[in-house]
């Protein structure tokens, strides 16, 4: 098809509750009235089984009591003849306006109609996750790669970020002294000058004894010395032995401290590499969308769902899910500019409204069912047949009241 396409002609027999109807309709707005269980769904119903084959026909698509019943759906450019029979398989004809018989008819009305249901309120019903899947093949647009790839991301950085925090706060419960050495004292060499400093000291008070071994122990002593560059008292040293557990102690918390907290930036410095990675993602896929024709300005979608102007579609105005539904339909449908729309008695005014406007915009056409039997439908059902739209009763006179003591004749 090289332009878009309407109903012009509509004929059903024994479909589902109808008998007999045939419908020419005018305008933008087609809205089929009626009392419940009379055929207003069933005259839509059978618009979407000429046109879209098995998978819109129901398990009895023959009215109870007859043997056959067909549909003929007439557009600008085709003739489209669906017939069905309890004893034999449904048959399609589709042809066009000058009489010639099309191959493969089904293939011909797949491209012509949507993938799907082409009812407005169907997009408004769909769980969140089957809106977006819908968005994404109206727009065209396939970025199921680079969300796939985002999930991984987003969750390597959770649990780096989830580790981080871990370490972050068992650091938080710890109080180290930062300003310790770096290396544990070897408490073993401060013992050995000790007790060398000590038996120099023994050795002195018996200096007048024992000059030789004296001179010994000092020259062994010196050798010591020189290797700490000083003579350290006794007493000196004797102290700074007491301490060096505790200095150790200190020493060694802090080395665990700066080993886990080297842990931790690295932890998170792979959050902040795998946020950039998440950040260009996210503009790729903005682009992405950004090159694409939505069907309305302002939608957008991810895996779990759709947003419009910034809002979860589900908390939108019935108004405006209603013009995004109504966008949605059409797009789905360019070549054929029809949308059926069921349970129309549940539309406010304001709904009725944008479906009218948006089908007068697009030059569509919308067959909207509605339980009314008033003026405001085209066509009417009543026990499966076309029935004359009600005029609505004139509104009664105002009461009088006669002057007292007057009669009148009658």
């Amino acid at each position: 098809m090289t332009k878009p396409t309407k109903i012009i002609r509509l004929e059903a027999e024994n479909i589902k509750r109808l008998r007999a109807v045939q419908v020419t309709p005018q305008g933008n707005l087609i809205t089929v009235g009626g009392k419940n269980a009379n055929g207003k769904t069933s005259l839509l119903d059978s618009i979407a089984m000429a046109l879209g084959g098995a998978a819109s026909t129901p398990d009895q698509p023959i009215r109870a009591g007859a043997s056959t019943a067909h549909v003929v759906v007439e557009t600008d450019d085709l003739i489209i003849e669906r017939r069905y029979s309890v004893k034999n398989s449904p048959t399609l004809v589709v042809r066009t306006r000058e009489g010639k018989k099309l191959s493969s008819p089904q293939a011909v009305l797949d491209k012509l109609t949507a993938r799907i249901a082409f009812d407005p309120l169907a997009f408004v019903r769909m769980d969140p996750r089957k809106q977006a899947e819908t968005l994404r093949l109206v727009s065209g647009v396939d970025v199921s790669a680079i969300e796939e790839k985002r999930a991984k991301l987003y969750a390597d950085r959770t649990e780096f970020n989830r580790d981080a925090d871990r370490i972050k706060a068992r650091l938080a419960g710890e109080e180290v002294d930062l300003s310790a050495p770096e290396v544990e004292i070897d408490s073993a060499q401060l013992l050995e000058e000790l007790s060398l400093v000590q038996e120099c000291d023994a050795l002195s008070a018996r200096i007048t004894e024992i000059e030789a071994d004296l001179a010994k122990t000092k020259k062994k002593l010196s050798t010591l010395s020189a290797a700490r560059q000083s003579d350290t008292p006794a007493e000196e040293l004797k102290s700074r032995l007491a301490g060096v557990e505790s200095t150790n102690r200190t020493i060694r918390a802090k080395r665990a401290y700066l080993t886990q907290k080297l842990a931790m930036d690295d932890l998170l410095e792979e959050s902040r590499k795998l946020t950039a990675s998440i950040t260009a993602l996210d503009r790729e896929k903005a682009q992405a969308l950004a090159s694409s024709k939505m069907p309305v300005e302002g939608l957008a979608f991810d895996p779990d769902g759709v947003t419009y102007q910034g809002v979860p579609f589900s908390q939108c105005s019935a108004a405006e899910q209603m013009r995004v539904s109504m966008a949605v339909a059409l797009a789905m449908n360019p070549s054929l500019r029809v949308c059926l729309i069921r349970d129309g008695s549940l539309l406010d005014s304001d709904s009725l409204e944008v479906i009218r406007e948006m089908a007068e915009a697009a030059d569509a056409q919308v067959w909207l069912e509605r339980v009314s039997e008033g003026a405001d439908c085209q066509v009417i059902i009543e026990d499966g047949e076309i029935a004359t739209p009600k005029a609505k009763k004139p509104a009664a006179p105002a009461a009088t009241t006669a002057p007292a003591n007057e009669t009148y004749d009658y």
